[in-house]
């Protein structure tokens, strides 16, 4: 998972976006029907994705620093900080998001 997570990393405004546009769409639905399961699971799976995306932003930003700052390759710093850091919180954001999205996903194929 750990290798999962450090290539999201670069991507993290890719991840961003579309927790962002997960957030508007999911939340018009809640809106509109707030008994509506699916849209209630994709709300929450974009927030989780949206919250991953904060840690990435963070984690590249501190890893572009401390690449320049000690001459080392970013991938190698962004490694180091992972695991000095041990980002418990991003270990489980991704999955937690991805299997909310992908429930809401069935329930919708499935027709409810």
């Amino acid at each position: 998972m750990e290798r999962v997570l450090l290539t999201v990393v670069p991507y993290h405004r890719a991840v961003l976006v579309a927790a962002t546009i997960g957030i508007a769409i999911a939340g018009g639905r809640v809106a509109g029907d707030p008994g509506e399961v699916g849209g209630w699971l994709v709300l929450t799976g974009s927030t989780a994705l949206l919250a991953l995306a904060d840690v990435c932003s963070d984690l590249n930003k501190r890893a572009e620093v401390l690449a320049a700052s000690a001459g080392v390759e970013r991938r190698a710093a962004l490694k180091d900080l992972y695991a000095a850091e041990s980002q418990r919180k991003a270990y489980w954001l991704l999955p937690v998001g991805a299997v909310l999205l992908l429930a809401a996903a069935l329930i919708y194929a499935l027709g409810g």
